[in-house]
């Protein structure tokens, strides 16, 4: 049942979520399992349950219980969904490794081109340091 054109706001709203902190949400391990195997595990039952097992509904009033694959296509996905919420909550409650928290960028250059920049420990004083560092590090 569709209330109020929910069916439309959650795949945007969602979307607009992921779009604020996209690098953060893709180191998160919780997120990539929500979406990776118990979202694509439930959208795999969903299409075996409808194309399969659902084509032989009406005989189901006849047969009790129902036939094992309707049985574990409804079953199954109680835990996937489940595994889903569950790791939907957890993504908000762990420690983010994205871009925001990692230390500030370091110039990756050699021992040698970094001592030649610098120059000799007793030529230059911590100013002119600083100022060498921060023109390698672009700030």
């Amino acid at each position: 049942m569709d209330v109020g054109g929910v069916r439309g706001v959650r795949p945007v709203s969602g979307t607009m979520l992921f779009m604020s902190k996209a690098e953060t949400y893709y180191d998160n391990l919780e997120f990539r399992l929500k979406f990776g195997p118990f979202m694509f595990v439930a959208f795999l039952n969903m299409l075996v349950f409808h194309f399969g097992v659902y084509r032989r509904v009406l005989r189901w009033d006849y047969v009790l219980p129902p036939p094992f694959a309707a049985r574990a296509a409804g079953a199954l996905p109680i835990g996937l969904w489940m595994a889903v919420i569950v790791c939907g909550r957890w993504i908000g409650f762990t420690p983010s490794v994205g871009p925001r928290r990692r230390p500030p960028h370091r110039p990756r250059l050699a021992g040698r081109a970094w001592r030649q920049d610098l120059g000799s420990a007793g030529q230059q004083d911590g100013v002119q340091r600083a100022a060498v560092y921060a023109r390698l590090c672009g700030g």
